[in-house]
């Protein structure tokens, strides 16, 4: 049996492949695990393709090709699939966008998994094999901890990523933030690894790892347990934080003594009532200051996340927010527009006032405005994105914002370069030129 397994892309992305560039700093472990789970008996060769950092093979040669998409890489996805199946290739689909819109991907698939594959998968192949494949493959239970066979990250393309020590401890969140979809991607549920297999991989890695978990913090006796058991092993670590987290004095220490070297926050916004409106009211914009500077003070570096868009912004949210981020310190940033998801509270919401301007996926990708806002137009809400990162990662500003005591300035210095990069594609492509704001 031949499998191609392939991660899709938005179109931004494929196209700059085409170009000869590629985006991807670090390794998904989507296609690892997949090809892990491919049950041995079935003696089937694997290939992966990940069109963020490489092209679509010309011909493929294939029995089956799973790909895993997100919403904004589903239209190129579905493309794929369907020149796939008039071909006569059994094509199955699965990420975060199939189990939001299973229906809809079905249409463009003989079978759709939905939510997590560990045992779903296996089934599935041998289902294929023994030709009874199903449309629909759910894992309906509820485990308190998940599996992860190991993983052949040697099987990676090489020079693909620049950073391939990736791994998951925990899974899900027990927050329910109104735009995010991880409530409808895990059913609410939360898991998390078996600590002890979580240091036996991290063993067979280099010294600097990832995680690539969305909230392991509010696991927090969870993570606390497991950065003990990180401290001997002197690591680097990366990865992310609710700003609940970094509250806590101590815990902060902990992580900075287990090998943490940055962080991601999602700050999401400076202003309290729209924290509010989308239920994150944990997070206190009046203690976002003493947060970072307590991250810096124990050499952890931070990428802070906004997003401008809500109800309650103006025009006036992009020269604060930037304001904010260079008189903070904050090592790297990341803007993105808000952006309604399928299955979230906000799209739903913003359905039922008519306020959705379009359900074309490809641009549900937090650069593009697919809604109308209510303070300013969709015109200027992309505009001022883009001036934000314009000015954010100017020369000037970098410097303004990595000249400081604390946390560790080779990284951050990377990481705006490599920001600095993705910005420039973001705000000066065709006709994204932000008049009269940015420089022509």
């Amino acid at each position: 049996m031949k499998i191609l397994l392939i991660l899709s892309a938005s179109k931004r992305y494929r196209d700059a492949v085409k170009r000869g560039k590629q985006f991807r700093t670090y390794a998904p472990t989507t296609l690892l695990q997949l090809a892990a789970l491919v049950p041995p008996e079935l003696e089937a060769e694997v290939e992966m393709v990940d069109l963020m950092g490489a092209p679509l093979p010309e011909d493929i040669d294939a029995d089956l090709v799973g790909i895993s998409t997100i919403s904004c890489g589903a239209p190129g996805a579905y493309e794929i699939a369907d020149m796939l199946r008039k071909k006569g290739i059994t094509v199955i689909m699965g990420g975060s966008h199939p189990t939001l819109l299973p229906g809809e991907s079905l249409r463009h698939a003989d079978a759709v998994v939905v939510g997590y594959s560990e045992k779903t998968w296996p089934r599935l192949l041998n289902d294929f094999k023994n030709n009874r494949l199903q449309k629909i493959y759910r894992d309906t239970s509820s485990p308190f901890s998940f599996p992860v066979p190991p993983l052949d990250r040697k099987s990676l393309p090489r020079g693909q990523y620049l950073f391939t020590n990736t791994l998951e401890a925990t899974r899900g969140c027990p927050n329910n933030c109104k735009f995010c979809v991880l409530k409808d991607l895990t059913g609410n549920s939360a898991w998390t690894r078996d600590i002890r297999h979580v240091v036996e991989e991290i063993e067979t890695m280099g010294r600097q790892v990832l995680f690539l978990d969305s909230s392991p913090t509010e696991f927090k006796e969870y993570v606390k347990t497991l950065w003990q058991e990180l401290i001997p092993l002197n690591i680097q670590w990366y990865g992310a934080a609710t700003f609940r987290f970094t509250l806590d004095q101590e815990a902060v220490k902990l992580a900075a003594r287990s090998g943490c070297k940055g962080l991601l926050i999602g700050f999401e916004s400076l202003n309290q009532e729209s924290l509010d409106s989308i239920d994150k009211t944990f997070n206190k914009t009046a203690r976002f200051r003493e947060s970072i500077r307590r991250l810096h003070d124990n050499g952890i570096a931070v990428l802070g996340c906004f997003v401008f868009g809500f109800d309650q912004d103006d025009f006036s949210i992009f020269e604060r927010t930037v304001e904010f981020a260079i008189a903070s310190k904050i090592d790297i940033l990341k803007y993105a527009i808000l952006t309604p998801l399928p299955g979230t509270p906000v799209f739903r919401q913003l359905k039922e006032e008519n306020r959705i301007l379009s359900e074309d996926w490809g641009l549900y990708d937090t650069e593009n405005v697919v809604y109308l806002p209510k303070k300013m137009s969709p015109e200027k809400l992309e505009e001022g994105c883009k001036w934000a990162y314009y000015e954010t990662y100017k020369y000037s500003s970098i410097l303004r914002r990595i000249k400081r005591q604390g946390s560790p300035w080779v990284y951050s210095i990377l990481g705006n370069l490599g920001y600095r990069r993705v910005g420039h594609s973001y705000y000066r492509q065709e006709g994204a030129v932000c008049k009269g704001v940015l420089p022509g």
